[in-house]
């Protein structure tokens, strides 16, 4: 038998696990919290999702000190979770904020650091306020507007404990397909309309925070993207390049959206080796943000 070569992780590696507010929170109704797509359709349609829904979940919403003691103890340095948009904006805009949906995500971050784990916190999973999504949802260029006023309440209601932040995880989920809510099966259109405001939106949310709140807080913001639908989409646009064959690997750097100000990085997709056979033999990186 081959000799196994074990190898430890660097000192200054860091471990963490995550979750997402509707997967576990439960609290659907809960304390003036109000209804996001998948509150809606779930409930609306339970034939669609086999009468499963998210109102109690795993019921995270009165069990999160249970849920903060599991996670230390799997000895884990940071907890990224998700914070529920209408459960802080009920109606999706600024005007009406629920203190209580305030006070639920200041427990749990406030037992977390208790506890020496650094949270993480994700301001979109999937869970777009229905108002909002009667408007359009992320098809609507408004959205980056109504994001931006969002992300700031949570930045000036937490960042003096969270320094870690992640504007949007994979939220072109629902917009090509009707797999997901919100089920706008419209690819070509919506998918498109949806990458582009989500870059513009996580763009100005960046560029808020290290005018307003870096110099006093010092922490960072990211954004998470779904690198399959990024590939479909720069498939799509290197199908009219020529000079990039099977024989001819080449780094391509593509500047999908073209900025109307200087923008974080989101914007560049740098793919190594590519070859428009649809086979990648290298690996695909996200420029950081």
């Amino acid at each position: 038998m081959d000799e196994i070569k074990l190898k430890s992780f660097p000192k200054d590696f860091i471990f963490g696990v995550s979750t997402s507010a509707y997967q576990i929170e439960g609290g659907y109704d809960a304390d003036g919290k109000g209804e996001n797509i998948w509150d809606h359709y779930t409930n609306k349609y339970p034939k669609l999702f086999k009468n499963a829904n998210g109102n109690i979940a795993c019921d995270s919403y009165t069990k999160f000190r249970e849920d903060v003691a599991l996670v230390d103890d799997l000895g884990v340095d940071f907890y990224r979770f998700s914070v529920s948009w209408s459960r802080i904006l009920p109606n999706g805009h600024c005007n009406v904020i629920n203190e209580k949906g305030i006070q639920y995500y200041n427990n749990i971050i406030d037992a977390l650091t208790d506890k020496g784990i650094q949270p993480m916190i994700t301001m979109f999973h999937w869970d777009l306020p229905m108002p909002l999504q009667r408007l359009g949802g992320w098809t609507n260029p408004l959205i980056v507007q109504w994001f931006k006023d969002y992300a700031r309440i949570l930045f000036s209601r937490f960042g003096d404990r969270v320094k870690l932040w992640v504007t949007v995880n994979k939220s072109e989920t629902g917009y090509c397909d009707d797999g997901f809510p919100p089920f706008i099966n419209q690819p070509g259109i919506a998918d498109y309309l949806l990458n582009h405001h989500t870059l513009l939106a996580h763009a100005e949310t960046y560029h808020m925070y290290k005018e307003e709140f870096l110099a006093k807080q010092h922490g960072k913001v990211q954004a998470t993207y779904f690198w399959i639908a990024i590939l479909l989409l720069c498939f799509d646009i290197l199908r009219g390049f020529r000079g990039i064959s099977r024989q001819n690997p080449s780094t391509v750097i593509l500047k999908i959206w073209k900025p109307k100000r200087k923008r974080p990085s989101a914007r560049i997709v740098c793919i190594k080796h590519l070859y428009l056979c649809h086979k990648i033999s290298s690996r695909v990186t996200c420029i950081n943000f």
